[in-house]
């Protein structure tokens, strides 16, 4: 990054740290400021709305000063020393846990009323079976918001509802990791406001056994493979039978070859 080539070197202690752009440098930092400014706006709007307690106020200004330090000029931009930036790290985390704990309390008192699970704050969702999860959607925004929003859970026998509708949703395999399936499904919020749709968690059949983000059925020595996509039947000789895309079913003629 040419326009971004300003050198900076810092040999006080005997050390040479040496960072090259100061818009460049330290982004998790910058990201993380980011995030923690956002999330004390988006607490501020909600504690004006609810009228919360005076004691929540002194949390938003706890946060507001955590946020502050990280405005300084060796701050944002990336030119501090590590142990400075670790500490930065701790502050911003603070502020961001002091402004969802206040988020939290606002929705709890809305007038929609108690919703049955706290907010979650973390785009990871620990699903049970024939169990509803709540899903809490925030938009601080002065406009409405209408996109796709995702979620990490660890399977994706699982569906969404927005009240009684079952609601169009996509799940994949992203990693192999225990929470490494994404489930994602549109969602729309009014400005200023929050919207609660629920993850309900489906039980998966002794005969069922998981393979990414495609489910193998196996019934009276039959296979079936399917997912979100298309439905593959096998036949009793292993080969492919026929494949449902589309409510389309196309035959395949295959046998083993002489």
């Amino acid at each position: 990054m040419y326009s971004d080539f300003i050198p900076y070197v810092w040999n006080h202690f005997g050390t040479n740290d040496l960072w090259v752009g100061y818009y460049a440098s330290r982004p998790e930092l910058k990201m993380l400021s980011r995030k923690a400014d956002s999330t004390l706006r988006m607490a501020r709007v909600f504690n004006a709305l609810e009228r919360i307690p005076k004691d929540q106020q002194e949390l938003l200004d706890q946060a507001q000063n955590q946020c502050s330090f990280i405005m300084h000029h060796d701050a944002i931009t990336g030119t501090s020393q590590q142990f400075v930036v670790n500490d930065y790290f701790v502050r911003l985390g603070q502020a961001i846990q002091l402004s969802k704990q206040v988020i939290n309390e606002a929705i709890q008192n809305s007038p929609v009323g108690a919703f049955p699970g706290d907010l979650i704050d973390t785009p990871i969702l620990d699903i049970v079976d024939n169990m509803y999860t709540p899903v809490i959607v925030i938009n601080s925004l002065a406009w409405r918001r209408n996109e796709i929003y995702t979620v990490k859970v660890p399977h994706c026998a699982v569906q969404v509802f927005d009240g009684t509708v079952l609601m169009k949703s996509d799940c994949n395999n992203i990693k192999m990791e225990p929470f490494g399936y994404e489930l994602s499904f549109l969602v729309d919020v009014g400005s200023i406001g929050f919207h609660v749709y629920h993850v309900l968690g489906v039980p998966i059949p002794s005969n069922v056994k998981s393979s990414a983000n495609s489910v193998l059925h196996v019934t009276d020595g039959t296979q079936s493979l399917w997912n979100h996509h298309f439905n593959l039947h096998m036949s009793n000789s292993g080969l492919m039978g026929s494949i449902d895309i589309r409510n389309l079913t196309i035959i395949l003629k295959q046998k083993v070859s002489d």
